[in-house]
Parts: structure tokens; C-alpha cells; sequence
């Protein structure tokens, strides 16, 4: 009989309960009984005598394991036993094993062995995540969707409540900017989320290190302001062209010196759970916008248009800086990459942007946006245009015509109907029409499959959230049976 371990670190295969059920025999229920009742000063029948061990499922157990809260908690966290637990030993558990020196000694020894291996080896291709085990079929999936093929559907991430997780998270994306002084703390609520939540399709556990949007601003001299749910970065006073010129990446800057070193902290406890994405680098102009002002750049662009020229090739050395020295971090144990927007880039990928762009003409987005964003799209291999808001309509052509930009991920904006209204279904045609991928986030359930009926599933990538675990599953059959290649 192969051994069964519990939860707790006792071995249930030698148990007298566990033993007396197997072999049916109540003259063995009758004495454990009563051994169990001069022991522990209860009444226990010979009938309570049924057990098929801890880790057995649906099958028999034992009343006191029935309601055993270290069982439970290990069942809520996923993990083989207590050993495998990021907070062991906790109270609980401590308090258990003070009166069992043999549990404790094969949850030691466990842990022990774990420790000896080595963890500096990178998750393996047939290995899962704790908190996505079919991460390799979803992984599968989006090397699918960045080819524009489809396997079986179109890419779609979906995630929802875990069922039978009692303590739901406070987690939030501001967390870790909150908790700066103990990020351990934001990093733990992170994973206790990852705990409760079901991530459905191509979703996955993305711990994005989130320092507010454009945080290269602060490694330039900016002061962040942090807010509740967002982060300013502000400056004293105006900098000259010059001085904007003469600008490196210090690696004694604070802000610099914080991200790095959280983004360490974070893949170092995130390895085999789950995935730590490159902090929001943002946009070269929204940068310098920090740099100069958003009045004063916006004014620039007519009296200045050489320095701002400039100073945008110089902004996006130090972009590209910052981003390979973030991306061997969060590499060292995945393959690929990810940022804020939760998707999955097979190798050197990012998002980019420039939601400064909403406030200036096609002509100035040519001229100004378009050269340093294509230097971006050369560099990288994977790319994604976060297309932000109504204003942003007018550089559709000219974003489309850029050919090494793989996608583009449209934002409606406040105000406006969300992603799955038919007001944007022509632009997500134009879009398809000329080969880039198209992604919908943040779509409501309820529209997924009109959306599907109008467009190809070719390049299509849409998330959305759905109220249980139950219900993300029969949308994600649905949506195969919607897909029509």
C-alpha cells in the first residue's frame, strides 16, 4: 500500500481508522474506539470508525477530519501538504504539532528536500503554474493567436470567484505601491487572490509591478504623487531642452533602485505560481509631457519641433534601457513576457502607447509619435497598441500601416458604450481587414457572442469575468461551439 501523507504531516495509511476500514473488520473499530475514547476523553462509537485517509476526496473520513481546519486550509491553498505552504509553519499549524512529534518530523523532512532543490531552474515547458495548471494549453493557444490561427476557438480570458474559498482577497492594483515599505505583504494578498480566483482560457496570474503609469518620469527627477487608485508624477519646475538631453537611467535613483528591486523580490517568490509583468513603462511623449509639462510640450510641438525630436530619441534609449533590464529579471524563471495588460508575449514583447496623442492632430502624430513608436515596434518582437479613447480615432491608418506592430488593443474611454457595442464593429473590421490582431478586454459576458458573429476569430482576443467558476466554464464551451473558422 502506497503511503498517504496528510495535510498536517501524519501518516493516514498507518492510522487505526484508516486501517480498521480497509480491512472491514469492527473488532478493529471496536479498539480504536476505545483507545480513541481513553485518549482524548470523547465517545467514540465504533460506527465513527470509517476513514479513507485525508487526501481521499469523496470518500470516507473520520468526523474530527471532516471539520479539521488545517485540512481545509491546505485544500483552499492548493498545496500537497503544509510543507509546500508559503507561511509554514503558521499558529495553526504550530499549535498541532506541538503534540505530534512525528507529523512534525516528516513535514520537516519534506521541507528540507523541497528546499534542496534548486530553484534557480526556469518553470520547464511541461510544467504548469500552481495557480494555472493548464497554462501549457493556454500557452499553446496564444502562440496560435499571435500567428492568427485558431486551434479549436478564439483566444478569450476568462476568470471568476473560485468555488469553495471562504476568505475572498482585498487585493486591488494599487496594492503594491501602498505597501512599499513591506511589499511581502502586497505580494502575499496577491497570491491570496490568485488563491480564490479561476482564470479561465488564456487568463493567467499576472503580477504586474504597478508604480502608477510612466514611472521612467520619476527615474528622471519627477516626484510621484500616489493617490488611492493612481499615481502623478509631478515636476517643480519646467526642464530645459538641455537638461532633458543630458538625462541617464541612475541606477542610484530611488524610484529606479524600488522597481528593480520589487520586481526581484516579486519573481523570486513568484516562481512556479505565477507570472511577474514589467512595470508600466508607458509612452515616450507622455514621458516627456511629465518632463516639460502637458500645456508647455503641447505648445512645444509648434516652437520647438527639433528638440522635441530629440528629446524623444533620447527618451526612448533610456525606455529600452529600463525594459531590457526589467525583462531579464522577470525571464530568469518564465518564458516570455508580460506587462499590464495581461497578455502573454512568447519572447522580447511590450505594449505601446501614447495617450498624449488624443490631444494633438494626424499630421503631429505622424510627425511626432510615429518615428519613436516604430523604433519601439523594430526593437521588440511582439507589440501591442494600447488605443485609448475616442481621440486616438484619427491615427487608426497610420497605426495600421505600421508593419511591425503586431495589434492593437482598443479602450473605449469613460463615457463612452463598452468594447462589445456595435458602435466599434467597424472599427474592428478595418482593423481585421488589414492583418492585426484585435484585442477586447474588459468585455461584458453578455456580449461575447455578438461580438464573435461579427468578426473573424483570426487574431481575436476578448476578456471578460463571469460571476462563478460554474459559469466561466460553460462560457468557455460556448465559445468553441460560437467559433466558426
Amino acid at each position: 500500500m502506497n503511503k498517504m501523507i496528510a495535510f498536517c504531516g501524519l501518516i493516514c495509511t498507518e492510522c487505526g481508522a484508516f486501517l480498521a476500514t480497509q480491512k472491514d473488520d469492527d473488532n478493529e473499530r471496536k479498539k480504536v474506539a476505545e483507545l480513541w475514547s481513553r485518549e482524548f476523553n470523547a465517545d467514540i462509537k465504533p460506527e465513527d470508525i470509517n476513514c479513507d485517509g485525508c487526501l481521499s476526496g469523496n470518500g470516507r473520513l473520520f468526523s474530527h477530519c471532516k471539520v479539521c481546519e488545517i485540512r481545509k486550509c491546505a485544500q483552499e491553498r492548493r498545496v500537497e501538504n503544509c510543507a509546500y505552504c508559503d507561511d509554514y509553519p503558521c499558529q495553526k499549524l504550530s499549535n498541532f504539532l506541538a503534540n505530534s512529534s512525528g507529523a512534525k518530523a516528516i513535514l520537516e523532512e519534506t521541507r528540507k528536500n523541497l528546499q534542496k532543490k534548486d530553484s534557480s531552474k526556469p518553470i520547464k515547458k511541461e510544467e504548469g503554474m500552481i495557480y494555472k495548471d493548464d497554462w501549457e494549453r493556454a500557452k499553446r493557444r496564444m502562440e496560435a493567436w499571435w500567428s492568427r490561427e485558431v486551434i479549436d476557438r478564439i483566444a478569450i480570458q476568462v476568470t471568476a470567484p473560485r468555488e469553495n474559498v471562504q476568505v475572498r482577497s482585498a487585493w486591488n492594483w494599487w496594492n503594491l505601491v501602498h505597501n512599499l515599505t513591506y511589499p511581502e505583504r502586497a505580494i502575499g494578498e496577491f497570491e491570496k487572490y490568485c488563491r480564490g480566483t479561476y482564470f479561465g482560457g488564456e487568463a493567467f496570474p499576472n503580477l504586474w509591478i504597478n508604480l502608477g503609469p510612466g514611472i521612467i518620469a520619476a527615474y528622471l527627477g519627477c516626484s510621484p504623487r500616489v493617490g488611492k487608485d493612481t499615481v502623478w508624477f509631478e515636476v517643480t519646475e519646467s526642464k530645459s531642452w538641455k537638461e532633458i538631453l543630458r538625462l541617464k537611467l541612475d541606477p542610484g535613483n530611488k524610484w529606479w533602485k524600488i522597481t528593480r528591486d520589487l520586481t526581484i523580490q516579486a519573481a523570486d517568490y513568484a516562481r512556479g505560481k505565477f507570472f511577474v509583468g514589467i512595470t508600466d513603462l508607458n509612452a515616450v511623449l507622455n514621458i516627456l509631457a511629465s518632463l516639460r509639462g502637458t500645456e508647455k510640450l503641447l505648445m512645444d510641438l509648434i516652437d520647438y519641433p527639433s528638440e522635441v525630436k530629440d528629446a524623444c530619441s533620447h527618451i526612448t534609449k533610456i525606455w529600452f534601457s529600463c525594459y531590457d533590464e526589467l525583462l531579464n529579471i522577470t525571464q530568469r524563471d518564465i518564458e516570455g513576457c508580460s506587462t499590464w495588460m495581461g497578455i502573454w508575449f512568447p519572447g522580447r514583447g511590450s505594449d505601446v502607447q501614447c495617450d498624449f496623442s488624443a490631444m494633438i492632430s494626424s499630421k503631429m502624430f505622424e510627425e511626432f509619435v510615429l518615428p519613436h513608436l516604430q523604433e519601439q515596434c523594430r526593437q521588440l518582437d511582439y507589440t501591442i497598441y494600447h488605443w485609448d479613447g475616442p481621440g486616438q480615432i484619427p491615427h487608426l491608418e497610420l497605426l495600421l500601416d505600421i508593419p511591425e506592430l503586431d495589434g492593437i488593443q482598443w479602450v473605449p474611454g469613460a463615457g463612452n458604450p463598452g468594447v462589445g457595442s456595435p458602435r466599434w464593429f467597424p472599427l474592428y473590421k478595418r482593423i481585421q481587414d488589414k492583418g492585426k490582431l484585435l484585442v477586447l478586454q474588459g468585455m461584458a459576458k453578455e456580449n461575447v457572442e455578438s461580438v464573435m458573429d461579427e468578426l473573424s476569430p483570426r487574431g481575436l482576443l476578448i476578456s471578460t469575468t463571469c460571476d462563478s467558476e460554474e459559469e466561466a466554464r460553460e462560457l468557455l464551451h460556448k465559445v468553441e461551439q460560437w467559433t466558426k473558422v
